[in-house]
């Protein structure tokens, strides 16, 4: 089914409701913003840099976090560096990098004007395996607002799967989880438009979606990420047990093949776990009667050079459990829903499969190819 459908709809329900939201930050009082983790799995660590702006005012993009030393220091003093990168802000290890299970990191930056900005140490303890992901199918009628699963799906959708994980917490007292997942869709066409009718042309244009092949029958998956993520928990009423039925997520019916997901479980600090779920509380607030009243976000970074000066983001030492997993959604007790669709045309030439946040040509871990293609099915 062509999943396209859905972002366009998603998109234009998410533009015509959300009213925009202006701090009146002044320029003249620009705070950093850092958000760094380092976990146990191999892989580029990247840490990001920024400072806040009034976006309204034409010089919010003067200030760039340019020319930064950025390290992480374990306990035993061992260093980790990063590099600046082409993207403004963004700092990568020069080569994949982990942290090792029992030490503690902390991060050390030095601005482009020698101030020295440190991180609260933070412990890399061992995070338990996912067991199992398992859906459950639910008919849908309407459209509903809920505050616990913000997804909104058009009713073209006559229903979802609420998605559940299972896990064991550790004997340990004082544990906090956090979890996180993305979903691939493989397609053969890395580019898809709306052709807009026009009936005074010679001859008339019909309304038509089009689509370009990706260059060189090169790989190309779709990235789609848990919209209300980050689930967090903590094991104070669990401690020692099962995780079980622990909600994370739904997804669209809008096919019977499998959902292909890769889930990660971070086991956090208490320190992480407060501010994630302050940081969610701030950014779900809609600004009902019964919402929390605004309060600092406070994080776990200081300027040593001037501790005054208030740090805004936090630097994260996790280990993570990875699953990747296929969900299967051909247990509905109906078909799934398919909204009617213009003709489609395949334009000549190609586009290349570019790699973002949203879109990639590596292949996923634990993903097999079963010439399923989400922009081929009828």
């Amino acid at each position: 089914m062509k999943k396209f459908i859905f972002y366009l709809f998603s998109t234009l329900f998410s533009i015509s409701c959300v009213l925009p939201f202006d701090p009146k930050l002044k320029n003249d009082n620009q705070k950093l913003v850092i958000e760094g983790q380092i976990t146990n799995q191999e892989e580029i660590q990247t840490v990001k840099i920024s400072y806040t702006a009034a976006y309204s005012e034409a010089s919010n993009f003067d200030k760039i976090a340019k020319g930064f030393d950025v390290k992480i220091v374990d306990d035993l003093g061992k260093k980790i560096f990063f590099g600046e990168t082409t993207s403004a802000g963004i700092y990568k290890t020069f080569k994949p990098e982990k942290g090792e299970i029992g030490r503690t990191y902390h991060l050390e930056i030095i601005t482009n004007d020698g101030s020295k900005i440190e991180s609260l140490p933070e412990k890399l303890n061992p995070v338990p395996k996912i067991n199992r992901i398992f859906g459950k199918f639910r008919a849908i009628n309407q459209i509903k607002t809920d505050k616990i699963n913000i997804i909104e799906y058009p009713n073209i959708y006559k229903g979802v799967f609420d998605i559940y994980l299972e896990s064991e917490d550790s004997p340990t007292p004082n544990e906090f989880y956090r979890w996180e997942w993305e979903h691939f869709e493989a397609r053969k066409y890395c580019y898809v438009y709306l052709q807009i009718p026009d009936k005074l042309l010679n001859p008339p244009r019909p309304e038509k979606f089009a689509k370009i092949p990706c260059c060189n029958k090169q790989p190309c998956w779709d990235i789609s990420k848990c919209e209300i993520c980050p689930i967090l928990l903590s094991d104070k009423f669990i401690n020692g047990n099962l995780i079980a039925n622990q909600f994370i997520g739904t997804v669209p019916y809008y096919s019977a093949a499998p959902y292909f997901m890769v889930i990660k479980q971070y086991l956090i600090s208490e320190n992480a776990y407060k501010f994630h779920k302050n940081l969610k509380e701030l950014t779900s607030n809609v600004g009902g009667i019964f919402d929390y009243s605004p309060f600092k976000l406070k994080g776990n970074l200081f300027n040593k050079t001037n501790p005054n000066e208030e740090i805004i983001g936090f630097f994260e030492a996790s280990s993570v459990a990875v699953l990747s997993t296929y969900l299967p959604r051909n247990n509905a007790p109906f078909p799934p829903s398919r909204p009617s669709l213009p003709p489609v045309e395949i334009k000549k030439g190609c586009e290349p499969c570019n790699n973002n946040a949203y879109r990639t040509n590596i292949k996923p871990e634990g993903w097999f190819d079963s010439g399923f293609y989400v922009d081929e099915e009828n």
